[in-house]
């Protein structure tokens, strides 16, 4: 049976540019790196929702593109759903895998008609970001010819590892593991079909 608790690992990119973009608001190309009109990514925006054409894949069609297994471990757990609201469409999938200690979650988001956020997004990640701590780094980098973010960090309670990316400025794949290493995380990501995922855009 799915587990409802897989929805916190949906990466929330979308909605948080969506919120950003959506808002109008004049500093906002100031506080979003690499977007220099928050306002022409907004009629983006409206002109996605409007667009009849633009329709969130069945559930099912990403199902199929999940691993059944990822770094010795085999799927445990999963969860999908298509919702729609205020003329938003999108779809997720969500697939955990465990062994022990250890868990990675892959999650793959198809933004729908929201596909100008994800646009914006991307522009974001095209952009060299890096931030070393402590405990862990995250910086920007293209991963398997698509641009994405990966972050690690390592503390008394274990390590986490997490890397997302883009993929056909429309779908958001993301990977993040507990107690694994970044490379469990990425061989993960890369062992989703992400050629026929990037061929559905």
């Amino acid at each position: 049976m799915a587990n409802s608790s897989l929805l916190r690992h949906v990466p929330t990119t979308v909605f948080l540019s969506i919120c950003i973009l959506s808002s109008g608001c004049s500093g906002c190309s100031d506080s979003v790196p690499g977007v220099d009109d928050a306002q022409s990514y907004a009629q983006q925006l409206q002109e996605d929702i409007n667009d009849p054409e633009v329709e969130a894949l069945e559930t099912e069609e990403l199902e199929d593109l999940m691993p059944g297994s990822v770094a010795g471990m085999t799927q445990t757990d999963y969860q999908s759903n298509k919702t729609g609201a205020f003329g938003f469409k999108m779809s997720t999938t969500t697939a955990e895998y465990e062994e022990g200690n250890k868990s990675i979650v892959i999650s793959i988001t198809d933004a729908g008609s929201m596909k100008a956020a994800v646009r914006a997004a991307n522009q974001w990640m095209d952009k060299d970001f890096e931030e070393t701590t402590s405990s862990g780094y995250s910086r920007t980098g293209d991963f398997f010819g698509y641009r994405g973010m990966e972050k690690f960090n390592s503390g008394p309670y274990g390590t986490s590892a997490e890397l997302s990316i883009f993929v056909a400025d429309r779908f958001v794949v993301n990977g993040k593991g507990r107690n694994v290493t970044m490379d469990d995380v990425k061989g993960a990501v890369k062992d989703v079909k992400l050629r026929k995922l990037d061929r559905k855009g």
